[in-house]
């Protein structure tokens, strides 16, 4: 097996518009950068607790140096956006 390690990316100017749209740049640390343990089965699971009393909708993953994850679980309490159903939107709970 002769295999040449690749790897590509393209994208679509819709794409880069609905990139620039979410502003990345702007989204707040709630974990911190955290030092990982390879998939082995008595140390792959990583546990992180965020400790802030915001609404979030949306989690984005750094992981560096690029590799893979697999699966991943998020946790929480429910909170209604009040706001969104004041404005007829009850899809936005």
């Amino acid at each position: 097996w002769n295999h040449k390690p690749r790897k590509g990316t393209k994208a679509s100017p819709e794409e880069h518009a609905a990139i620039a749209q979410i502003k990345s740049e702007d989204w707040e640390t709630i974990v911190p950068m955290s030092p990982l343990q390879p998939g082995y089965a008595d140390v792959c699971r990583h546990f992180f607790t965020v400790d802030s009393g915001k609404r979030w909708t949306h989690i984005r993953i750094n992981y560096l140096p690029d590799g893979g994850i697999a699966r991943i679980r998020c946790h929480g309490e429910v909170q209604v956006d009040r706001d969104a159903l004041q404005g007829g939107q009850a899809g936005a709970i």
